[in-house]
């Protein structure tokens, strides 16, 4: 008889394997065939250019450029960081893939977690939008050939590793690992372009992305997952994820006492969670890039609460796995096709969507989230934390105009994370930017815009010597932050850009002061304005606007 998943134990999720699962691992690392459902018809045409030894196997890299770069990159991409969260796998804690000795070639991209629908609603008249269509992938996926085929499967847990050509382990470099993000229903390590960002950076460090469970893979939370000790999966996998980091990143030349975790949208909101964590033991991580999102931007209700009771009993009519006795349940969810699984949960989300109180989202569970994020402020811990409270639409009715309640949806709660961190002098440095630029005439800045700007994308910089300059900027403090925790330590091309000094200020003055990018600059948008690449101004204006929302934040918790 084979054994149940134990309970969490630390930050690690353990299970005794059953049969099958055993199996699969020396499946994983015969040496003689690939991990299972992962396509392997193009990997014939990549030559091997480094290796690395870790407990797993020898990793085969090979070198990654998109034809810009100044000089190509290591890179080791689809690593799996845990077994395929299939079968009775599903709806589980992810397994971490045990030690072997066999060769595993890790020459593209793995396959990202089952996404929403990428145009629901998106003709919907009274949603319409020039925008973004609600459900629409919130940064397109870049699908450059170099990164390897786009497509989605449960089996989805794999992590990337990129380094300067040439790099060993004999010397340890900073760490910057990026998470998705895309409202936890969307999203996977193609949407950054992580390589981009580390290639162009004027100072090395080990760039790493990483798939986690999204969808109802990675959130199915109710009453029923909380008994059976279940929910926040898709959270507890950037653990594993973050763990695998901790144990194998030397190997590759990174240091894991200096690991930045860096995200847009929704996984600000998850590396928030991770950062008021108060039950980590240790730590994971020593610095945070959270950009255009934060976990007071969200409401977080209990697992038993009317709207997740709700979501869960839809999505059991959708796959036929109600009217049964709850011992029964999760077996018939994990015995079901993998297409009535993704096809219901979508549709769940998909019904969710226009009223922005999203299905398959975090709940407290008392393990990672403790409390609502509005009862506690930020924990004294060592890191330093870079911001951004981005204006610009989101999904927005098409009545709306950006100077309604919609706009305020991320950009006050995170500048109250930023207040919240910056209050203690125990607290390590809080940096807080905002995003100006006009990317169409009617909407501004677009929700997750600067993304393309701070890997430093050749679709952006392309466009003008002023976007150029921005993309520059905005690079350069970030790759400084994750190099040195400074944004300003870095130099090089960029060095006329301002200082950016701490929200908190420096030696009494300058408090409450926002590095802003791109103020007045029209050009994406038709017009003629070159604006302000980057400037380091007084934004006080925007607590006090702020303040009234703050107030009503307790009547959107329930």
């Amino acid at each position: 008889m084979t054994k149940q998943p134990e309970k969490k134990q630390g930050l690690k999720w353990t299970l005794a394997l059953p049969v099958a699962a055993a199996a699969l691992l020396g499946y994983f690392w015969s040496g003689q065939v690939g991990i299972p459902g992962l396509r392997q018809s193009t990997k014939a045409k990549y030559s091997p250019a480094a290796s690395v030894k870790i407990d797993q196997g020898t990793i085969l890299g090979r070198l990654v450029t998109d034809g810009t770069f100044p000089e190509p990159l290591e890179g080791f991409m689809g690593i799996p960081y845990a077994l395929p969260p299939v079968g009775q796998l599903r709806f589980r804690h992810a397994v971490p893939v045990a030690a072997g000795n066999g060769t595993l070639e890790t020459f593209e991209l793995g396959p990202r977690s089952i996404r929403a629908n990428l145009f629901v609603n998106c003709f919907h008249r009274k949603y319409l939008q020039l925008c973004r269509c609600p459900g629409k992938q919130l940064v397109p996926f870049t699908d450059d050939e170099w990164l390897g085929p786009d497509w989605e499967s449960e089996d989805c847990l794999t992590i990337n590793v990129y380094r300067p050509k040439g790099h060993t382990a004999d010397k340890k470099l900073p760490v910057a690992v990026m998470i998705p993000g895309g409202a936890f229903n969307r999203g996977a390590a193609r949407m950054h372009n992580t390589p981009s960002m580390l290639a162009w950076s004027e100072e090395p460090w080990i760039g790493v992305s990483m798939q986690y469970r999204i969808g109802v893979a990675g959130g199915m939370n109710a009453g029923l997952t909380a008994r059976e000790g279940l929910l926040n999966l898709g959270l507890k996998d950037m653990y594993v994820a973050l763990e695998w980091v901790q144990k194998n990143i030397a190997a590759f030349g990174g240091d894991p006492d200096d690991v930045t975790i860096m995200g847009l949208s929704a996984a600000a909101h998850g590396i928030g969670h991770l950062v008021m964590d108060i039950n980590q033991k240790k730590h994971l991580f020593h610095k945070a890039i959270m950009d255009s999102g934060a976990h007071t931007a969200r409401a977080v209700h209990w697992p038993y609460s009317e709207l997740n009771e709700a979501h869960f009993q839809e999505f059991l009519g959708l796959t036929g796995c109600n009217n049964r006795p709850d011992h029964e349940i999760l077996p018939c969810l994990r015995a079901v096709p993998p297409s009535t699984i993704i096809e219901s949960g979508q549709k769940v989300y998909e019904k969710s969507n226009p009223s922005v109180r999203w299905a398959w989202q975090p709940v407290i569970d008392y393990e990672i989230i403790s409390r609502r994020p509005i009862d506690a402020e930020m924990e004294q811990s060592p890191h330093s934390y870079w911001f951004n409270p981005q204006r610009g639409c989101h999904i927005r009715p098409s009545t709306q105009t950006p100077s309604t309640p919609r706009q305020d949806l991320y950009t006050c709660p995170v500048r109250q994370t930023a207040v919240w961190g910056s209050r203690s002098p125990a607290v390590p440095p809080v940096y807080l930017y905002h995003w100006a630029l006009n990317k169409t005439a009617i909407y501004g800045a677009n929700h997750g815009d600067q993304m393309r700007y701070q890997t430093y994308n050749a679709e952006v910089r392309s466009i003008s010597p002023k976007q150029d300059e921005i993309a520059g900027f905005m690079h350069s403090y970030a790759t400084s932050f994750i190099v040195h925790g400074d944004p300003n330590k870095i130099k090089g091309r960029f060095d006329k850009r301002p200082e950016w000094l701490p929200f908190a200020g420096k030696d009494g003055n300058d408090a409450g002061k926002t590095m802003v990018f791109g103020e007045g600059n029209d050009e994406r948008a038709g017009g003629s304005r070159l604006g302000t690449s980057a400037q380091f101004t007084d934004y006080k204006w925007a607590e006090k606007e702020c303040r009234f929302w703050w107030k009503q934040t307790e009547n959107s918790e329930d």
